[in-house]
């Protein structure tokens, strides 16, 4: 630590000027001291903050890209079945129209048969 003193070598005597920066400089210290401490303290503060900031960022960044990833599948998983579901529509609207046309020719069939049977029932009379 810092003497108190600052003694005079050629004259074996410590003059009051000296004595007086002395103390002012024991009293300085502490508040030098302190001010030190907080700078340090404040600067490690603020990189512990950055820090902070830094892995919270990269934290939800990840969870983003995640969560980015996720909806990318079920939305692929939501277009297969949509596909699907398309696909099944289209072969029932196709099964639908060949029953349609299979039950118009059976109509127009049985509208023909039943106009024999008339004709043959008339000319039986």
């Amino acid at each position: 630590m810092y003497y108190l003193l600052k003694y005079d070598y050629h004259h074996n005597e410590t003059t009051e000027c000296d004595v007086q920066y002395n103390i002012l400089r024991v009293c300085l210290f502490p508040v030098q001291l302190e001010n030190f401490i907080q700078e340090n303290v404040r600067s490690g503060m603020e990189e512990m903050k950055s820090t902070a900031v830094h892995t919270q960022t990269a934290a939800m960044l990840e969870m983003g890209t995640n969560l980015l990833s996720q909806s990318a599948e079920q939305t692929r998983k939501l277009t297969d079945v949509e596909t699907q579901v398309l696909n099944q529509t289209s072969r029932l609207e196709i099964q639908l129209l060949e029953y349609s046309l299979f039950t118009n020719r059976l109509e127009k069939h049985i509208l023909l048969q039943t106009q024999e049977i008339s004709r043959l029932s008339d000319k039986n009379r």
